[in-house]
């Protein structure tokens, strides 16, 4: 940790963002193009690893084999994936941060297996939420259809085969664009899990009521999740018209 800049007996806190470097090498016969609806891209974590250096943390990005290093002009966050990773480091690192920021990889099943603390970002299969304990936030990618020029709602997303889709083709055959998160959505939700550790942060009765019509929302359409679990509170509000009940088109057959 000394070499890596981090000071002693300081907070840091992992991020990893999956793009495809990875399997190149690991897997060069794989068809990567199945997948890629689950990449993401590390830039957009920047913003949300300088703010936790505003907090006194130190953010550390994870990865191997990764396909570009974070800007240059990323003050006080620690470009860990690109300047010599172990396997020894990665799992401590994990086992030891005060959270993890994950999105659908496998690396965050580490930080899971210590019962750290989770931010999963750029979630893409609403249909396939996995609670991951009591402190997790998750906030998932949209769905932008070409055809109907507009975001899909929660339930048709999670009402249709759509939200159990499990290959890039299956969505690029309807039309649909899977739109990452934003550097200000993963700010807002990463500040949101370090006020809450905080004990600082501020629910209100809106934010319970926002969660309480997304787990009714998937409930209806036979997705069982515990109360516990939570979206993140200014993508909810941000995004109340994903909450809305429709009359849902047939999209694809089940």
């Amino acid at each position: 940790l000394l070499d890596l800049g981090v000071a002693e007996d300081a907070d840091f806190i992992c991020f990893h963002a999956r793009d495809e470097a990875f399997t190149n090498s690991t897997q060069p016969d794989w068809n990567r193009y199945e997948s890629s609806y689950r990449n993401c891209k590390a830039s957009n974590y920047v913003a949300a690893g300088q703010a936790l250096a505003s907090r006194g943390h130190f953010a550390i990005r994870m990865g191997s084999l990764i396909d570009r290093p974070i800007p240059d002009e990323s003050a006080g966050v620690i470009d860990y994936a690109t300047i010599g990773t172990n396997d020894f480091m990665d799992i401590y690192l994990s086992a030891k941060c005060r959270f993890f920021i994950g999105c659908t990889s496998g690396l965050v099943t580490i930080a899971q297996i210590f019962r750290k603390p989770l931010v999963l970002t750029n979630y893409a299969r609403l249909s396939e939420i996995v609670w991951y304990g009591p402190d997790t936030l998750i906030v998932p990618k949209k769905l932008w259809s070409r055809t109907e020029q507009r975001y899909l709602a929660f339930g048709e997303i999670a009402g249709s085969n759509i939200g159990n889709f499990l290959h890039t083709e299956q969505f690029d055959e309807l039309g649909i664009e899977l739109i990452e998160n934003t550097p200000e959505e993963i700010r807002e939700i990463v500040i949101e899990m370090d006020d809450r550790l905080n004990e600082t942060w501020q629910e209100t009765e809106v934010d319970v009521q926002l969660q309480e019509r997304f787990l009714s929302l998937m409930e209806s359409c036979g997705i069982h999740l515990p109360p516990q679990l939570k979206i993140g509170a200014i993508f909810l509000r941000n995004n109340i018209d994903l909450l809305r009940r429709l009359k849902m088109k047939v999209l694809i057959r089940c």
